[in-house]
């Protein structure tokens, strides 16, 4: 899977978030930070790199508009973004972004998920 820039994880964030068809315009209203032409310019990369796709059209004020949903859920993105990795690296990586103060909790997590699958083998 192709690498994506801040501002793309950020857009799909908020479609993932809202789980329906966002016009850029909605985008804007869910985030104000963001500025139009930013969100159109990132929209069209995401359309390129296939992780969003026009869902429909539709009338903002007078004006038709496109609807964006995201091709791949949260979770199968995680995913791809992961593949490869071997699962000492990935489980390191999982405890290193974890908050300092959820750390042990995520690494309990862990080592009952390493326990259950090791009954199942």
């Amino acid at each position: 899977m192709q690498k994506i820039n801040p501002k793309e994880l950020e857009i799909l964030d908020i479609l993932w978030n809202k789980a329906v068809p966002m016009t850029s315009k909605d985008i804007l209203e869910a985030d104000s930070n963001l500025v139009m032409s930013t969100i159109q310019s990132t929209l069209k990369k995401l359309l390129k790199k296939e992780l969003v796709v026009v869902d429909g059209i539709t009338y903002s004020g007078t004006v038709l508009t496109r609807t964006y949903v995201p091709t791949l859920s949260q979770e199968e993105f995680v995913l791809n973004q992961y593949k490869g990795l071997d699962a000492k690296n990935l489980v390191s990586l999982l405890i290193a972004n974890t908050d300092e103060s959820n750390r042990k909790a995520t690494i309990s997590e862990i080592d009952k998920i390493v326990k259950e699958a090791k009954k199942s083998l």
